[in-house]
Formats: structure tokens, sequence, C-alpha cells
């Protein structure tokens, strides 16, 4: 029997009732994270409004709570946060900022949070409904972080036995500020992939019970990942040592004590690598010459993008089984699929298309435009999901719509694709000049500068 999977989102209006503003917004923002959760799980999630902090469920571990602070309105003396009491600290919950209030102390010990605003000017975004095809691609990308969020708690409430090591957690280590940005988009990389992520928490009480969290949090990983930056800070508490240091001795001395057990770490250094201490000069020089401290380690000094390409070749090694899972065709009686996307002003001539692709026995999947536009987004990242093969057909639209349909090309294992394209392609104006092209792999571009019709043999040869 599936368990139910319910999301409370908690508007902190202490004894006020909520204002017709702040409730379009809420449902607006229910309704479209609606879309991106359920691909994620692949489960119906049931979604509940809750305005007083007394009507949050705290008996069940298994709801999560986003709290939303929407605005300056807010009463911030009923935000969970404020509120010294136990009964929440066991709670599942994720802090949505919807502002950025400068005076206001949004901090959430031991919580995630995160920004949900317009970066540029620090407002809400705007959410509805029926402007659904106007949210920027950024905004998507952070509600496809809730959503990681949200599978990472699930993921916790049923991880196994702490003693069994968890074929499915990479240890992501703390770092320095200066490459904070590049841990968030490993972390992002690493959820996108299937797994989980362990950190210890940004706050403890003593040197041993940070010691013993991270031993424990390595110990139960398949893999550990470290970023070595700028900064010889922050430090451990009661100590003067770095916690990226006292991170990889902890690493370093499990390997020394655990030989029969292959631990294994990743090691980013960015190549503009310049430390900003001589201390921590000092520190990398040491670590980068130790080779007792490198074993069963791997140091890359390379570009974020190729550091996380490895990451992926070495889950793979370690967990061959996955492999499996994320190049398998999903052939339906033999027959592969091409996800067809085009514009309605491409209508007629994708029609036709469609016609000689399915007559060389290719299964074409297609937008049902008779659904609403939340369903129509649904089943755009469903067929994302489920095809063999994409091609996308743009001779006279324009070309923000075109680079909007490669960004979801790029950022469909944010929305649950396990697997690799079979094949890309991409037919567009020869007028057309789209940057981001240069970002996606083993695509296959065509101009239009003949008919479409004398280069379709070509396109259906790569699709067959």
């Amino acid at each position: 029997m599936n368990e139910q999977i319910e999301i409370v989102l908690y508007l902190p209006l202490g004894n006020r009732e909520i204002a017709e503003p702040e409730s379009r917004w809420l449902n607006g923002f229910q309704k479209i994270f609606k879309v991106a959760i359920e691909q994620f799980l692949s489960k119906e999630i049931l979604f509940k409004q809750v305005f007083n902090i007394q009507d949050i469920p705290i008996q069940s571990k298994k709801s999560t709570i986003i709290q939303v602070i929407l605005n300056e309105n807010i009463d911030f003396s009923s935000c969970i946060q404020r509120k010294n009491d136990n009964k929440y600290n066991e709670l599942n919950i994720i802090q949505l900022v919807c502002f950025q209030g400068k005076d206001r102390d949004f901090n959430f010990k031991d919580k995630k949070s995160i920004n949900f605003y317009e970066e540029n000017n620090g407002r809400v975004v705007h959410l509805e409904e029926n402007q659904i095809h106007k949210i920027k691609d950024e905004i998507w990308l952070k509600l496809f972080d809730i959503a990681l969020e949200v599978k990472n708690i699930l993921f916790k409430y049923n991880r196994i036995s702490d003693n069994v090591p968890n074929q499915k957690s990479v240890y992501l280590a703390q770092t320095s500020p200066d490459q904070n940005q590049n841990r968030n988009i490993i972390e992002r990389e690493i959820k996108h992939l299937g797994y989980n992520t362990l950190s210890p928490p940004l706050s403890f009480t003593g040197l041993e019970e940070y010691k013993s969290e991270v031993s424990n949090y390595i110990e139960n990983s398949i893999i550990s990942i470290h970023l070595i930056g700028n900064n010889y800070l922050p430090l451990v508490p009661d100590s003067n040592i770095s916690v990226v240091e006292f991170q990889n001795n902890i690493f370093t001395g499990l390997v020394e004590k655990n030989q029969n057990r292959n631990h294994y770490r990743l090691v980013f250094m960015a190549p503009e690598l310049k430390p900003k201490s001589e201390k921590q000069k000092q520190y990398i020089e040491n670590f980068t010459h130790n080779i007792d401290a490198l074993k069963n380690t791997e140091i890359i000094q390379a570009p974020i993008e190729i550091f996380k390409s490895i990451i992926k070749k070495k889950l793979v090694e370690i967990n061959p089984a996955e492999e499996i899972s994320t190049t398998k065709s999903k052939e339906i009686n033999g027959i592969r699929s091409t996800y067809l996307i085009y514009n309605d002003s491409d209508k007629s001539t994708a029609e036709e298309i469609k016609k000689q692709i399915q007559s060389k026995g290719i299964r074409i999947l297609d937008i049902d435009s008779s659904l609403n536009s939340i369903e129509q987004i649904r089943n755009h990242r469903n067929n994302l999901i489920e095809c063999d093969s994409v091609f996308v057909l743009s001779v006279d639209s324009n070309k923000q719509w075109l680079t909007s349909k490669i960004s979801d090309i790029l950022k469909s294992p944010g929305i649950g694709r396990k697997r690799k394209f079979v094949n890309k392609i991409i037919y567009k104006n020869a007028d057309t000049r789209i940057d981001l092209l240069k970002n996606i792999k083993d695509i296959t571009v065509f101009d239009h500068k003949v008919s479409i019709k004398d280069n379709l043999q070509a396109i259906i040869e790569i699709l067959k």
C-alpha cells in the first residue's frame, strides 16, 4: 500500500484572516509547485494550507512543512523558529523566503531556507496559474530545488539502518564561503542523479559531536566529495583548524582504520585558485603533496562542469547498476519514441512530419492541446522524461521560444529523467543563433537553408 505524502504550506498569520492577494499567490504556488514535485516523486501529493501555528500537524513525521515568509505583513512572532517549543524540533521543515527583508532576521537553525524572490529587485515572484508560461527559468530551478529538498526529507525518513553503508548517499563536505556556490551546484547535480546528500549540521555543541557526525555520515556514504577554496576559514569551534581540513583529516583516518572497505574521495579545486592567506596556501601545498593522506583520493582542479561529469562517472563505477537505469531505452514492443516539440506557428509542418516519422515505425509523443495550461506543462515534462529521443522543430518560431525549449532539455534531469537521450535534434531557422546550444552534448542541428522535406530522410535515419 502506497503511503500518502503530505506537504503543509504554512503562512504565519497569527490571528488574522488571509488577504485576497496572499490567498491568490499561495494557491498559484501550490498548483505550480505540484507540477514540479510530482514529476520528481511520481506520486500524487496532498497539499494543506495552514495559517495558525496551532494547526500544524506535529504528530506525523511523514509531513513536510514549507513555512512561507511571503511579505512584511506576516506575523513574525508566529514563525516556527520564534517558538521555543521542543515539539517543533523534529518536524521536517523547509523555509521559503519570498522577499528581501533587509531589516529582518530569517535565520532558521538547522533547517533549509531557500530565497524565492526576484534576485534583481528582491520582490516576491509573481505567480498566477494562467500565467505559468511566463515563469522564468531561474524560478523553475528554484521550484525544482524545493522539490529536491522534499525528496531528500522523504529519503531520510525511509533511510536504512545507520550501521549499513547507504548505496544511495553521498557525503558532501562543508566548505569555505567562496566555494558555497560551487557546492550548491554539486549538491543539485547529485540529487538530480537520484542520490541523497549527507552533510553535518552547521551548528553543534562541541568538537567531539562534530567529529562523530562527520565520521558517521562518511561511513554511511558510498563516496565523499570535498571542496578546497581560497579561504582557510571557517574554523571548527574550540580549535584552530578549518572545517575543510578537519573533514579531510577524518576521511584520511577512516581510510586507515577501515582498510578492508573502499572509502573514496573526490576533491574539487577551482582552476583559478588563489589562496588568500599564508595558512591556506600552506595547507593546500601540504594536502596535495602528502601521499599518505591521499589514499583513495582524486584531486580535480578543473571547471565545475567537468567535475560534475567526473562525479557521475565515479558513481557509475561504484554503483554500476545505476548505469542501467540511466541509459536503457523505454521502448514499447521494440518501438522507440520521439518527443516532437513545436510551436503553434509550426503546427501544419509538424503534422506532416509526424506522419512521415510514424510511417517509419517510430512512436511520436506530443502535447494534448485540449488540456489546460497546468496539465500541458505536466504533459510536456512527462514527455521529456519518457521519450527516447527529442526533436525540436522551430521554423517560424521566435528565438525566445526555441531558447526556452533547449533550456528544458538541459534541465530534464532535474524533473526526473534518469536516462540519456538516444538522439537530440534541433531544426531551426538558419538566421537564429542560440548560444545555449553549446551547452548540449551529442546534439544534431539542422539549419533551415532548404525545405525540411529535403532533410527529413536524414532526420528519420538518425531517429531510427
